[in-house]
């Protein structure tokens, strides 16, 4: 069987020097890793261990068996967990990134326990070389640290785990085995786009403070140097280290670019959809506020006229009210005049002198 993809880890310590291969034969795929040393042959042998007794209720493991100095897996095909977080992130989808990355983490959850005190046990201070004391978090009992997203696999709504190489059986912060994923998943995708997120974004979402990210840092310097050794004895400079593409690689890479173009062009007409439905309904209101005030300005005009009309009214009313005051005036005066003869005339000599006079004839016209 040819091999479609090869990967050999001589940086390593000799305990942990492999070999992977992916082979296809009739288009049927298989992995095997393979030790370099024979100091390497139970690190391979941890991951049957890890297969045949993990727990897990929301991850699927590959099957994986034995051979000649190294183990054979199931090889499953299906869209890696890292491919579905780029295309999110291309297309700025961020709100359904946040929703998976959230859903990811619950599951991780499921397989966790709940820890008020944490204090590191000693097989975790020979791996990781640090002393760690916690308060209140969740911890993986039989952890596999290397759950980084590029090796889940979704399939049939399944989420598989297809290499499981660094496994332990004494707890570990499960804000840990995150953070290895968002630091892996950031710093080889989302940082070369520059875009306004930032790996601040992911800790919020991952509500992972400060104080615990400076832990964790420690923690992974540790288990490097676990690894690599202190001095990185078997190391390869990385200035004259070459990256290697397998032929598969270089075929399938115009299909992939063509691929993210098509999803950036889709994005694109999306927004320009957007901004259009936008406009749109940014013209309809303008033409219902151009109709608005037409119709405000006409009745102004209306109530203009009104006011010329009260105004004019107002007016007559005014010249009415002045009349009047006149004519009061002058019949204030003419009853005054009138006034005045009375009592004249009541005062008079005359009108004294006929007062029998008009007594008598009072009488008279009282005996008729």
């Amino acid at each position: 069987m040819r091999p479609t993809y090869i990967k050999f880890n001589r940086d390593r310590l000799p305990e942990y020097q492999i070999a992977t291969f992916v082979r296809n034969k009739d288009d049927h795929f298989l992995v095997e890793k393979v030790a370099l040393t024979e100091s390497a042959i139970p690190h391979l042998e941890s991951l049957v261990r890890y297969r045949n007794e993990a727990k897990l209720s929301s991850f699927q493991l590959p099957s994986v068996e034995n051979i000649e100095n190294g183990i054979k897996l199931e090889y499953i095909s299906g869209h890696s967990f890292d491919a579905l977080l780029l295309d999110l992130f291309v297309a700025d989808r961020i709100k359904e990134l946040k929703e998976v990355l959230v859903d990811f983490k619950e599951r991780m959850k499921a397989n966790s326990t709940f820890y008020h005190d944490f204090r590191s046990c000693a097989e975790f201070k020979k791996v990781f070389r640090v002393d760690v004391a916690l308060k209140d978090v969740w911890c993986q009992e039989h952890p596999n640290i290397d759950l980084i997203f590029e090796n889940v696999i979704l399939k049939d709504g399944f989420y598989y785990i297809i290499d499981f190489e660094w496994t332990f059986d004494f707890a570990v912060p499960l804000e840990y085995i995150i953070y290895r994923s968002i630091m892996h998943f950031y710093y080889n995708y989302i940082h070369e786009f520059r875009k306004n997120i930032n790996i601040d974004f992911f800790w919020e979402l991952m509500e992972i403070s400060p104080e615990k990210l400076a832990t964790y840092k420690a923690v992974e310097a540790g288990f490097q140097d676990y690894v690599y050794g202190e001095d990185r004895p078997y190391s390869i400079n990385k200035g004259i280290k070459k990256k290697s593409t397998t032929l598969d690689e270089l075929i399938s890479a115009p299909q992939i670019l063509e691929r993210k173009l098509q999803e950036v062009h889709t994005a694109k007409d999306l927004e320009i959809k957007v901004l259009k439905d936008e406009a749109l309904t940014l013209q309809k209101q303008s033409e219902d506020m151009v109709r608005y005030n037409v119709a405000i300005n006409s009745e102004v005009e209306a109530l203009r006229s009104e006011l010329t009309k009260v105004e004019s009214r107002l007016c007559d009313m005014a010249k009415e009210l002045d009349n009047a005051v006149t004519m009061k005036a002058c019949l204030s005066q003419e009853l005054t005049q009138k006034n005045e003869a009375i009592d004249k005339l009541l005062s008079s000599k005359s009108w004294k002198m006929t007062k029998p006079l008009r007594v008598g004839l009072k009488w008279l016209n009282k005996l008729k």
